[in-house]
């Protein structure tokens, strides 16, 4: 993920000892042709939950957990509805009406609805941004593997524009610093300068890099 490139740390989700990734996911149709949205930073996680032999319902619960770490208040609701089966990534979790499954079910709903009730839209809609933005930066760099630079460039200026909506500082280092190298690699001298300026400036503004400058000024006290 951007962040972990940034700061060195990330958001670890750990389910049998494994670290979720953050990729695009395909959720396939729901019976009756209803489909859930795709959530752009849930596939990793999971495809490792449904590795795991255990019950579906119980596979329902960590994914609808899953969906509602990331705000997806309303995939996760339709994960939790025990009376439809519903097909994730071409695994099918049937119907469960056991006592034991209802109720675990009906304990992270309420929950669930509980979040999307407190949580405030502006913080939604900028997680969604983020997941969007997240996206096109994973795009760019699949450009950029197929050396297809101007394409690439396009999809991390669009990444920008939605970092600098979400107003996600980090996201934004971490374009810029790609449109400073694809710049310079195309000989766009002024373009990859200020580029490389605004990743600076930015990169100064980070809660851990002031961090950084007080415990090396402590450090270096005599």
């Amino acid at each position: 993920m951007k962040k972990l490139f940034v700061f060195c740390l990330g958001v670890l989700l750990g389910f049998g000892g494994n670290v979720f990734n953050a990729f695009d996911v395909k959720v396939l149709a729901q019976e009756r042709g209803i489909r859930l949205p795709p959530c752009s930073v849930c596939r990793g996680p999971a495809e490792e939950i449904l590795k795991q032999e255990i019950s579906g319902g119980l596979k329902r619960f960590l994914l609808a957990e899953l969906y509602a770490t990331y705000q997806e208040y309303d995939q996760a609701l339709e994960i939790l509805d025990y009376t439809k089966p519903i097909t994730i990534l071409d695994q099918q979790l049937a119907v469960e009406k056991n006592p034991e499954s209802t109720r675990l079910l009906d304990y992270l709903r309420q929950q669930i609805e509980r979040l999307q009730q407190a949580h405030p839209e502006e913080a939604i809609l900028r997680a969604k941004l983020q997941r969007q933005a997240e996206a096109k930066y994973q795009e760019a760099l699949a450009y950029k593997a197929h050396q297809e630079d101007e394409n690439a460039i396009q999809a991390v200026l669009k990444a920008l524009e939605l970092d600098q909506q979400a107003r996600d500082i980090e996201g934004e280092i971490l374009v810029r610093y790609e449109l400073a190298r694809f710049y310079q690699k195309l000989g766009k001298q002024a373009e990859a300068v200020q580029q490389a300026q605004e990743f600076v400036k930015l990169f100064q503004e980070l809660p851990i890099v002031k961090k950084y400058e007080e415990m090396r000024e402590i450090g270096e006290h005599k």
